[in-house]
This record gives C-alpha cells, sequence and structure tokens, in this order.
C-alpha cells in the first residue's frame, strides 16, 4: 500500500472571522488500498517500526554531519501564473534552507518547553546544475503540459528525475479536494511517483504565493523525509491523541490553528507542541531533535535511494558541488513593459542561466540601437510588432533567444476621427492596429466567418485555440487636442460553451502610451454572452447576435489617446469564440452649451427604433434640427405630429443601428445630444 501525504486548504470560523487556516492535511489512504494489499501493509508496518526503534535508539547529536540535497523543480503551466519566476523558486528554497537551519528569526517566540530541543537539521537545499544526461541546467524546469490541473495518478508524474539523485518538486496549478501539496512516505510508492507535489501559490513568499503559506514545502520535505504528522498518520488533527513516532515529539491530538495557551490535552502537566512544522496550527517555527535525528536515519538509509543523496559522487553527478562552471550560458530575458510607443526606448532584464555570461547582445529590426549592456536598452522606431533578439556567450559558447511579444504603437494622433473601423480592408495586426501573442494558444484576427455589417470582423478562436492568457488588440493613437470627444462604440458577440464559463472582455484606454491604462468597459460570463450557450459546437455569430456598445470618452478632451480590446480566457480553459466589428470612434467640433440646456431638452425615447420626439421647455425655441451620423454626413428628417399633437422627428433613411447626433439650434447656440438607434 502506499501512504499518501496530503496538503489541502481548510476553512475555520475563528472568532467570528473566516481565516484559511489549511496548509497541509495527511489523507489517510492507507485503508482502501491496503484491503487489496496485504503484503504492502505488512512493508508499510515494518518500516515504520524500524524507524521508530532507531530514532529512539539515536543519541542527540551534538555535531551533525550536514546533508546537501540536490533539487530540481518542475513546473507545469498552461502559460498562467502558475508558470512561477525563478525568483519565486529562488525564494522557496531559501525559506527551506532558513527552516531546516533553524535560521528562522521567529525561533524566539518558541515556548520554554521547547527552547532547548528546537534542533539545526543540518540539511541545506541546492538546485542541480546537470540533468540526468549530465546537461546543464538550472534545476528548474517548465513543461506546457495539462498535468498543471493535477490527478493524483502515475500518469501525471511525466518529468521526474531519477530520486536516487534529485529531490524532485512539481509545483502545479490545481489539484483535487483542495490539496495543497502532498507526497509519499521512503518505500512506501514507485521510483516515478516518489516526488512532492504542490500548488503554485505555496510556493516561497513573493510571486503568486504569500509569507501566510510559505511553510508548507517545509512540512511536504519533512514527509519525504519519512516525518509523520505529530499526532501521527491521519489527515484529522483534534480527533484523538496519537503518536508520531518520535521521543521527544509529546502524544498530542494535533491543533488545526495556533493554541498555545492550552495545550496539554493529551497528558496533564505535559505542553503538546503545537509550533511543529509538522502540526497545522499556522504557528510553525521548529523540528525537535528527535525529527531531525529521525530525517538524518532516512537519509543514511538505502530505502528509496535516500543515502545516495547527499554523497560526493552524486552531489558531483548532479552539479552541486560544481555548478555549471564548465557550461555555455542558455538566454533567456523579459521586458519591463510588453507595449511601448515609436520613438520611446524600453530596458530589457537578463534572465541567462546555466553558466556566466561574460558577453550581452541585445538587438530587435525595430530598434535603432544596439545594446552590449546586461539588461538591454532599446529605442524603437517601427510601429508594429516587435521581435528582440538576446546573444549572450562566454568562454564554453554561446546561445540567443528571439522574443516577439512587443507591441510598439503608433505615433501620437495616427488614428482618424469619425473612423468605422469594419476590418474590411487589410489584415490585423498592421503598422496601426496591433494584436499581442500568447505563449500558446490563438489571437485576434480578422475574419470573413461572421460581421456585423459587411464582410468581415475581428475574432479569436476561443473554442479551438484557446489563448493560455490574456490576449489583446490595440488602436492607433486618437488626438482630441482640437475636438471634444464624444464616443466610442463597437459591436460585439460572444457565447459561452457552459454557463459556467468565465470569459472575460474588457476595454482600456491610455493617455501615457500603454504606460498605465484606464479601464472603461468590462463584461464576464453571462453577462458578456450575447446569445444562448454552445456546448457542442464552436460559435459563428450571426449579425444579429450581435451587441451594440457605447462608451463615453468625455473624460479624455484635449489628449492623446490609445484604446486596448482584451480578452481573458477562463482559467479552465473552456469557452467560445468573440467576434468585433464597427469599432467607432467619433470626435465632433466643440459647441456652446448655454441656451439648450439637457435639462430643458429631452429627446425621448433614446434609444429610439423608428422616430423620436423632443420635449422640454426650451423645445419650442428650437430653430433648426439636424441628425449627423458618426461620420458626420447629415441625414435628412421629416416631421409628422402624433395623436396627442407632438411633433415626431423620423430619419428619411433606413437608418442601420447605431450611434448618431442630434444638432440642436436657437437663435444663440447649437447643442449637441448623442442619439442610439436600435
Amino acid at each position: 500500500m502506499k501512504k499518501l501525504l496530503f496538503c489541502y486548504l481548510v476553512l475555520i470560523a475563528f472568532n467570528g472571522i473566516s481565516q484559511n487556516m489549511g496548509r497541509c492535511g495527511f489523507l489517510e489512504a492507507q485503508d482502501y488500498l491496503f484491503k487489496s494489499d496485504t503484503t504492502a501493509k505488512q512493508r508499510f508496518e515494518s518500516l515504520m517500526q524500524q524507524s521508530e526503534v532507531e530514532t529512539r535508539s539515536t543519541n542527540k547529536m551534538s555535531s551533525a554531519p550536514l546533508y546537501t540535497i540536490p533539487v530540481v523543480f518542475h513546473i507545469l503551466h498552461n502559460g498562467g501564473t502558475e508558470n512561477i519566476s525563478d525568483a519565486q523558486v529562488l525564494d522557496a528554497l531559501a525559506i527551506l534552507n532558513r527552516d531546516f537551519n533553524k535560521a528562522n528569526a521567529d525561533t524566539s517566540n518558541i515556548v520554554g518547553a521547547f527552547q532547548n530541543i528546537a534542533a539545526d537539521c543540518n540539511i541545506e537545499f541546492k538546485l542541480a546544475t546537470l540533468d540526468e544526461q549530465s546537461n546543464c541546467t538550472s534545476g528548474i524546469t517548465r513543461h506546457y503540459d495539462n498535468n498543471t490541473n493535477w490527478a493524483i495518478n502515475s500518469s501525471s508524474y511525466q518529468h521526474t528525475w531519477n530520486r536516487n539523485r534529485y529531490l524532485n518538486i512539481y509545483v502545479v496549478k490545481s489539484m483535487p479536494s483542495g490539496i495543497a501539496g502532498y507526497t509519499y512516505l521512503p518505500g512506501t510508492t514507485s521510483p516515478q511517483m516518489d516526488a512532492i507535489v504542490i500548488l503554485y501559490n505555496y510556493v516561497g513568499s513573493i510571486g503568486t504565493a504569500s509569507p501566510y503559506g510559505s511553510r508548507s514545502l517545509t512540512h511536504e520535505v519533512g514527509h519525504w523525509f519519512n516525518l509523520q504528522h505529530v499526532w501521527g498518520s491521519t489527515n484529522q488533527p483534534g480527533v484523538s491523541c496519537g503518536d508520531d513516532g518520535v521521543g521527544d515529539t509529546p502524544l498530542t491530538k494535533g491543533f488545526s490553528f495556533c493554541n498555545l495557551s492550552n495545550a496539554a490535552q493529551c497528558t496533564p502537566g505535559v505542553t503538546e507542541n503545537v509550533q511543529n512544522y509538522m502540526e497545522y496550527a499556522f504557528c510553525s517555527v521548529m523540528f525537535t531533535q528527535g525529527q531531525r535525528n529521525r530525517m538524518h536515519n532516512s537519509l543514511n538509509s538505502a530505502l528509496a535511494g535516500r543515502s545516495n543523496l547527499s554523497t560526493p559522487s552524486n552531489l558531483a553527478i548532479t552539479g552541486v558541488v560544481n555548478p555549471s562552471g564548465f557550461c555555455a550560458p542558455k538566454a533567456e530575458f523579459e521586458s519591463n513593459s510588453k507595449v511601448t510607443c515609436v520613438g520611446n526606448s524600453l530596458s530589457f532584464n537578463d534572465y541567462s542561466y546555466n553558466g556566466v555570461v561574460t558577453d550581452w547582445e541585445w538587438s530587435s529590426p525595430s530598434a535603432s540601437n544596439t545594446s552590449t549592456l546586461q539588461n538591454g536598452i532599446l529605442q524603437f522606431t517601427q510601429a508594429g510588432m516587435a521581435s528582440v533578439k538576446l546573444k549572450v556567450s562566454n568562454a564554453f559558447g554561446s546561445d540567443s533567444l528571439i522574443k516577439q511579444e512587443l507591441i510598439v504603437l503608433a505615433a501620437n494622433g495616427s488614428g482618424s476621427l469619425n473612423l468605422t473601423q469594419g476590418f474590411e480592408s487589410g489584415v490585423i495586426p498592421d503598422t496601426l492596429w496591433l494584436r499581442s501573442l500568447p505563449q500558446f494558444g490563438g489571437s485576434f484576427q480578422t475574419t470573413t466567418q461572421s460581421a456585423k455589417t459587411g464582410t468581415s470582423s475581428l475574432w479569436l478562436n476561443n473554442y479551438f485555440d484557446n489563448p493560455s492568457e490574456a490576449v489583446s488588440f490595440f488602436s492607433p493613437s486618437f488626438s482630441f487636442q482640437s475636438f471634444s470627444p464624444a464616443l466610442l462604440s463597437f459591436y460585439y458577440a460572444y457565447t459561452q460553451k457552459a454557463s459556467t464559463d468565465h470569459d472575460a472582455f474588457k476595454v482600456y484606454a491610455s493617455t501615457n502610451c500603454g504606460a498605465s491604462w484606464n479601464q472603461l468597459f468590462s463584461k464576464t460570463g453571462s453577462v458578456l454572452s450575447t446569445t444562448g450557450t454552445y456546448s457542442n459546437s464552436a460559435f459563428y455569430a450571426a449579425a444579429n447576435d450581435y451587441k451594440f456598445e457605447t462608451i463615453d470618452l468625455s473624460a479624455f478632451a484635449n489628449q492623446n489617446l490609445y484604446l486596448k480590446f482584451e480578452f481573458t480566457p477562463d482559467e479552465t480553459g473552456s469557452g467560445n469564440n468573440i467576434f468585433i466589428d464597427d469599432i467607432n470612434i467619433s470626435g465632433l467640433a466643440s459647441l456652446q452649451e448655454r441656451g439648450l440646456g439637457t435639462s430643458e431638452v429631452l429627446v425621448y425615447p433614446n434609444p429610439f427604433t423608428s422616430g423620436f420626439k423632443l420635449k422640454g421647455s426650451q423645445s419650442k425655441n428650437i430653430s433648426s434640427i439636424k441628425v449627423m451620423d458618426a461620420s458626420s454626413r447629415l441625414l435628412p428628417m421629416e416631421i409628422k405630429i402624433d395623436e396627442h399633437g407632438d411633433f415626431v422627428y423620423l430619419p428619411k433613411d433606413d437608418l442601420a443601428n447605431g450611434l448618431y447626433f442630434l444638432i440642436l439650434t436657437d437663435t444663440e447656440t447649437k447643442r449637441v445630444l448623442k442619439l442610439i438607434k436600435e
């Protein structure tokens, strides 16, 4: 049988406040697995008894040897935030080394009963620099793998390195039943499955993680070194008093919250070790000397290859004692921003690994310069999708990496006001309308499979080519220096694949060349949908599936404005297609607003379907009424009198649904009101 150690999340109400108190739990898989494998059960019990005898017979170590453990992190991802940074992994490793060597400052908080037995475990963890084939490595592998949504079975463990040489840690996006992480005790599973699996937001204390759950990995590594929970082999603290087979951890029920004032529940007068790393109390600060001895016994046992890990030969084979000194570097970098403008400079951060870099060379076809700085700076002179190349080298060789992920927006005033962008000609992206590219999956592109008007629209194939992250398309710059902004309008069509999908569509505006963005519009899930769900087929919108949206741009008067349309796929990877058509940015000349205030003249109904009326105390003073479309074209009108004697204004042309402007004139001034035809 396999005794399976799971970490999970628990919601506990404490003093009337719900708190996320869970870190690690121990799911007792022993019972149902042992029913079909009595031999495994006997073997496991024998191993546990042997460990207990070894622990109790080992004297306290006054000068323990140092055990160095080669580590490899396997990050499984679909291109989302679960693809955590190297910096976050290094932070997690630093926390492991701190906790296992009693270098944590909060040891000062240990209660008096355990101050003298809190242990420096003399175990250090280092990232491997050579892989199983003796190739250079950073000790961090990344795999675009659907197993990031982890299932607990052998087929999930596709990337495990030799457990006799490495501690394997899988970082994943999700696990069943709220589990945050788990591992197996030594000798109770196959070599392929002898690894720690942990959620991406429980790795380290920075990035996607937080200090609150940062010791989850400490807890799991303790299990990997053959430590049980302090209350024994169950997943349920606080139920019954239990023993973990370690002599200096008192009998305890276990705690799911930090209770230092009433920690003598099993043996009167004997304080229980609530602050132990193998507890659930979330005030963990220590291992005991007995736990250290038990872990050392594991590291000196051939069981599951643990005794080979810290041998000099293995440290040499895994590159721990000679980290990458003879390896050519591997290029890696990120930009400080994904968006800039023509004429601007942008800096890039070098994250190259494997070998020590001595020379850097940065370049781009869209830039006017090259750079030899470690963190390069390039000035971009061509609008469009820009690729950036980094070449790194040392005495052992060189490596180059090209990324086409940068958006260089066109210059100020590059867009035309009173424009209707119907995507009828040209191909997106061009030098004005640009798009981002996800790491994996599709992005926005023109299509003739659907349109609100004409024959083309912009779409995202979210059904068959679901992007791995948010994707956007960007407008040119619209200069409102001499215009009073009126309105942004557009049509879109979207449907869910399932009612639980949470795809999101947002529109942003920037006045500082993409350095920051103001959100103008946001819809998600069923609110975003313009028609029913399409669960078994891709959605291709008919003209009547489109919905008309308008956004007031008056806050951006006398500024240069860029627009960003962003689609964020549901994190489960499901969802259906979205289409955008007939984007209109309207700017009308500034008009005086005295004499005909909006409170004095009312247009109704608005939106209108066929005609509209004017009402108000000043409506009789109007000398001229004109209707203009977004391209400033005047539309012919006729006037009828209804049964109530009110004037009804009817456009003579058969107007398409959309935005129009009503221009009212009296003897002193003009007034512009917005009309929407539905």
